[in-house]
């Protein structure tokens, strides 16, 4: 039906009212799409004010729009068709690579990314600079280059620990700015992620951190930390 509407009058907007990533076959045909979950008695209104462009949006993507079901670890899941109550095995052979971290391993290339969302203005980020201690701090500049007011939720990840390849998000925080204005970001990493980080990255090698992979440009920088006692 969505391709039938797309056919008949080009300057189609989608709407998802979904709670989950869907297939979305007539993505590049569509003039826009917008994603707004099950937003509730007052999403009709929300809807309209960013169509009609009262509301600048500013929100990212909390997964990751695989392209197809074959970029999940588990295309085909084990048990799948057998009778009721059939004792079934599975094992999750990604172990902590799910979501965007598991695009990241294997190479493949969803829909939309993790933490991918587009706004009525944009933004440039610049002066990158990491440094490591006891934790991960980041700091570098956000500038709104359009020409109205808008939110940006700029993100940082660990991309490279030690020379292996490893995605994990560090932080992330919403800004909002008028146009032409700029702000310094700075992002500790998430509560409870450098703990989990503290393997990969206790060996005093360099690791490289990226802001924004959804970003089409997004910066890199290399940073090392001393070992921990």
């Amino acid at each position: 039906m969505i391709e039938a509407v797309i056919k008949a009058n080009p300057n189609t907007v989608v709407v998802l009212q979904t709670g989950n990533p869907v297939e979305m076959p007539w993505r590049d045909k569509a003039k826009g799409i917008v994603q707004s979950w099950y937003s509730g008695n007052a999403g009709g209104r929300a809807i309209a004010e960013i169509l009609a462009g009262k509301v600048n949006p500013s929100g990212r993507l909390p997964v990751s729009f695989y392209a197809n079901v074959e970029q999940t670890p588990h295309p085909k899941m084990p048990g799948f068709g057998t009778p009721e109550n059939t004792p079934t095995v599975i094992k999750y052979h990604e172990g902590a690579e799910v979501g965007y971290r598991w695009l990241a391993k294997t190479g493949a290339k969803p829909n939309y990314a993790f933490g991918h969302g587009l706004s009525y203005t944009s933004f440039n980020y610049s002066d990158l600079k990491v440094s490591g201690g006891d934790t991960i701090t980041a700091n570098f500049t956000v500038t709104n280059v359009g020409k109205r007011i808008g939110a940006d939720v700029p993100q940082l990840y660990l991309t490279d620990a030690a020379g292996e390849k490893r995605m994990r998000l560090l932080g992330f925080e919403r800004v909002v700015l008028e146009p032409g204005k700029s702000r310094q970001v700075k992002e500790p990493p998430i509560r409870g992620c450098w703990h989990a980080l503290t393997a990969v990255l206790d060996s005093g090698a360099p690791h490289r951190a990226t802001t924004d992979l959804p970003r089409a440009n997004p910066l890199t920088t290399l940073f090392s930390l001393p070992k921990h006692r």
